[in-house]
């Protein structure tokens, strides 16, 4: 394609080159925009600039005067890109949720509880090493005898009311090409946080462990391509999808979206000796025997393990078209986990107290299905 081409409103473009020249400018639009942004006006630049250029700022006419003429600026640069029609489906996206209910046992107060700190064992594959203090909070033997009251509420009868929203930028790019090839990528940037301090601590116990929750900003990819074979009438399609590295903590339900109690709540639960326990504590947890057991968790939203493993599949397809009588049929062969991928999906989450580096902990228990074959059959009518 010639330059002299690009400003035409008339006239056809071959789809591959089309493509092409997209690509290319988009690249050059982001390093123009890069030189001029830090060599002209010295300030920061990140692609995230193109979703929020200007913080505090509701309108343009908050601008200030150097502010201005920076926006112009960019825009007058952005014009001859827009011309030529270089285009790209992208979105900043900023999800919260309120009205978040408490349940609160009115026979216990926060002052009715015992802090009490143990060390965490040493293990390279906990956070710094192991090691660290872990502070819990046990309920007084007479608090525990008196019961419970339960009342529900809005939490802000407590306090102010949570922080908690994900925010992230989501791109998708869109291919038609020569012939029936259709190709799409897309990536998914951001992460969430979440925070109940200012009210968890009012309600019953006061541990304000895991009471905040900043997660680190991740990045899923995601991909798909398909392909019917002239006159064979075959369909060839393929998807891709790589998702982060997994975060091992404590899921509290007080903190996350949608995540209800489980019997299992932390990916490091720590068995401690009762007699442990109550050598630092002075007595027995309520309802504790001598011989039993105090679970202890060993990661939390501020010592969290994150995996230095990307979770990748791909999954492909192969289908024959047949058409009779205005319907038409797919006979079809799927391909999932194609590269026959083993990463694990459910871990081991006890850690053993007596055992070198808790034993089995985070041994894999399930891991992704094995590659497999399927054959199926579609009507469309």
């Amino acid at each position: 394609m010639r330059a002299s081409e690009l400003w035409k409103w008339q006239g056809r473009v071959n789809r591959t080159e089309y493509i092409r020249t997209g690509v290319v400018g988009i690249a050059v639009k982001l390093v123009l925009d890069y030189l001029v942004v830090t060599l002209f006006f010295s300030r920061d630049w990140t692609p995230l600039i193109y979703w929020r250029p200007f913080d505090m700022v509701e309108n343009v006419r908050q601008l200030s005067s150097a502010d201005a003429i920076y926006a112009a600026c960019m825009l007058l640069l952005a014009l001859p890109f827009v011309w030529i029609g270089v285009s790209m489906t992208a979105g900043y996206y900023r999800n919260w949720f309120g009205s978040f209910l408490v349940t609160d046992n009115t026979l216990v107060k926060p002052q009715d509880y015992e802090k009490w700190t143990v060390t965490a064992p040493s293990d390279p594959r906990l956070p710094g090493g192991g090691g660290y203090p872990i502070t819990m909070y046990t309920m007084t033997a007479a608090a525990a005898a008196r019961g419970a009251d339960n009342y529900v509420t809005f939490e802000t009868d407590y306090g102010p009311a949570r922080i908690n929203y994900w925010q992230g930028v989501d791109v998708t790019v869109n291919a038609r090409l020569k012939g029936s090839l259709t190709l799409q990528a897309g990536t998914t940037t951001g992460r969430a946080i979440n925070d109940t301090c200012a009210t968890i601590v009012k309600v019953d116990s006061p541990d304000a462990r895991n009471c905040r929750s900043v997660d680190p900003v991740e990045t899923t990819l995601r991909g798909s391509a398909s392909y019917t074979v002239p006159r064979l009438g075959v369909q060839v399609s393929a998807s891709l999808r790589s998702q982060p590295p997994r975060i091992f903590s404590t899921n509290n339900p007080t903190v996350f979206i949608g995540i209800q109690p489980t019997l299992n709540p932390s990916d490091a639960n720590w068995s401690v000796p009762n007699t442990v326990v109550q050598s630092i504590l002075g007595r027995l947890p309520p309802g504790g025997l001598p011989n039993g057991t105090t679970t202890v968790t060993l990661v939390d939203n501020a010592n969290k393990i994150i995996a230095d493993n990307r979770r990748t599949q791909i999954d492909m397809r192969f289908a024959k078209i047949v058409r009779f009588g205005g319907r038409r049929a797919d006979i079809g062969l799927d391909l999932q986990n194609l590269l026959n991928t083993n990463y694990g999906t459910v871990f081991e989450s006890q850690y053993d107290y007596v055992a070198a580096n808790g034993g089995t902990w985070l041994n894999p228990t399930t891991i992704l299905g094995p590659r497999f074959v399927r054959v199926n059959l579609t009507f469309n009518f």
